[in-house]
């Protein structure tokens, strides 16, 4: 009776950090992204992140590396025919346990289909065509 539990008594006072991941966004396929959480926070009672975790809640299986750390990195999957959307969750943990979790959505569009160019390769076979032609007249 009479004694306090320091920690306890911190821990009352002590909100939760703030994940913060930023916005939602699209990403071309086949590229690096990197997902920051470095501009979460902690109350203002003089707290701080001591853990950060990085996971994909869904979406085409990817390879998240620094999942740890306050940014982490993958690289998109190939475009298919329909836009893939990755989801990844980002939960931070302050110095007295209190954590706080938000997600953050990737998007890889389908690339536009009109007006493209050609393959390489079509180009030089038209090209050779298109001599050969000429060469026989």
């Amino acid at each position: 009776a009479g004694l306090l539990d320091a920690f306890q008594a911190v821990k009352s006072v002590s909100t939760a950090p703030v994940a913060k991941t930023g916005s939602n966004r699209n990403a071309a396929a086949t590229t690096k992204v990197t997902l920051d959480g470095s501009s979460s926070s902690d109350d203002v009672y003089g707290g701080k992140i001591t853990r950060y975790q990085w996971e994909q809640v869904s979406g085409p299986d990817v390879v998240l590396t620094g999942s740890d750390k306050a940014k982490a990195t993958f690289s998109t999957p190939a475009a298919v025919r329909s836009d893939r959307q990755l989801v990844f969750q980002l939960t931070v943990t302050d110095d007295v346990g209190l954590s706080h979790s938000k997600q953050v959505v990737i998007t890889v569009p389908v690339k536009g289909g009109g007006g493209g160019s050609f393959p390489v390769g079509l180009l030089g076979m038209l090209g050779l065509l298109g001599l050969c032609w000429f060469k026989r007249k």
